[in-house]
């Protein structure tokens, strides 16, 4: 939690933007700061799990600023 406290000091808004926020370590760090009261924007390419995700956030409190299903690969 050390480094999250320095995080939160170089952020003071406490917004985030999670990418891969569906599943495995995206929505690990997407709960682990919405049990720190972030706001949190989650990003994955998968929709159905993606809603699935925000369902269990706001279940757990989270406040869920926005879901958007995205693919952010670069292909290039």
């Amino acid at each position: 939690m050390r480094s999250l406290a320095r995080l939160e000091a170089r952020f003071p808004g406490r917004r985030a933007l999670v990418t891969g926020g569906a599943s495995g370590l995206g929505l690990a760090v997407a709960e682990a700061l919405a049990a720190r009261s972030w706001r949190i924007g989650l990003l994955d390419l998968d929709a159905a799990r993606l809603e699935a995700a925000a369902a269990r956030l706001a279940g757990a409190g989270a406040a869920l600023a926005w879901t958007r299903a995205v693919d952010t690969r670069d292909d290039g």
